[in-house]
């Protein structure tokens, strides 16, 4: 017989800084947060980079009606790449700000969810509240994996692959259609 054994421990944030809602209740709370060493290299790690030299955010959170909690950060991350192209290190900075309020589930179980209405103009919704506490470190971790360019390139590095193909096509050389009309004459 057998088993499947399958865990439901979460994973420890690298970059974990929660506050506590009792916290917010009190009064509106301003953090500053900033990555140590082996942070930033797990951090860099999760997201693919060649390195994070710097994080550093600045938070408010406050208590709003019905519950809510209003989270507002600024940050700013050193990071460091390949460049897409030519694999050299680019560096990057990042200057980001975000707002996220949350909201305890109102468990309104019952709903019609078959049709969703979205309209773009209005704000997004609460994201739920479970708990008794936010952690604001792994939201800013979510911002800069959002804010990292996907394609980094080297300054003055420019690659056209329609021209690369273009070029290698027309002179007969090891383009990829001159290799395979190569196959295509050969016998197996």
């Amino acid at each position: 017989m057998e088993c499947l054994v399958v865990s439901t421990m979460l994973a420890t944030p690298e970059f974990s800084r929660t506050v506590s809602i009792d916290e917010v209740s009190a009064g509106e709370l301003r953090r500053r947060l900033t990555a140590d060493q082996p942070e930033r290299a797990a951090l860099a790690a999760r997201f693919g980079l060649a390195g994070l030299r710097s994080l550093v955010a600045d938070a408010r959170v406050w208590a709003e009606e019905q519950g809510k909690i209003h989270v507002k950060v600024t940050f700013t991350a050193d990071v460091l790449q390949s460049c897409v192209v030519t694999l050299e290190p680019v560096s990057a900075r990042l200057n980001e700000e975000f707002d996220v309020v949350f909201a305890p589930e109102t468990g309104e179980e019952g709903l019609d969810h078959d049709e969703i209405v979205i309209d773009v103009a209005d704000a997004d919704p609460p994201e739920p509240l479970t708990g008794d506490s936010v952690d604001i470190g792994e939201l800013v971790a979510q911002h800069v994996a959002l804010a990292i360019d996907p394609y980094p390139r080297k300054p003055g590095v420019d690659w056209r692959p329609d021209e690369t193909i273009a070029a290698g096509a027309g002179d007969g050389g090891d383009s990829p259609f001159a290799v395979l009309a190569g196959l295509k004459d050969q016998k197996i």
